[in-house]
C-alpha cells in the first residue's frame, strides 16, 4: 500500500523509524498503517510510476 500523509503531519513509520516523507512511500499493510489511514494522518493513494531512463536501450 502507498500512503502519504496529510498535510502538515508527521507520520512515524516504525520499521524504518522514521517519518513519511510528504511524496509517500510504499509500506507493508498493517494493522498500524490501517489505523493511520483511519484517523485521517495520512491517505492511501496511487503509487506513482517509476521513471523511465530513456538513455537506456531496454
Amino acid at each position: 500500500m502507498y500512503l502519504k500523509p496529510k498535510e502538515g503531519m508527521s507520520v512515524p513509520d516504525p520499521v524504518l523509524r522514521d517519518f513519511l516523507p510528504p511524496e509517500g512511500r510504499l509500506v507493508e499493510p498493517s494493522e498500524h498503517w490501517t489505523r493511520i489511514v483511519r484517523d485521517g494522518d495520512a491517505e492511501l493513494v496511487e503509487q506513482p510510476a517509476a521513471p523511465v531512463d530513456e538513455g537506456s536501450d531496454a
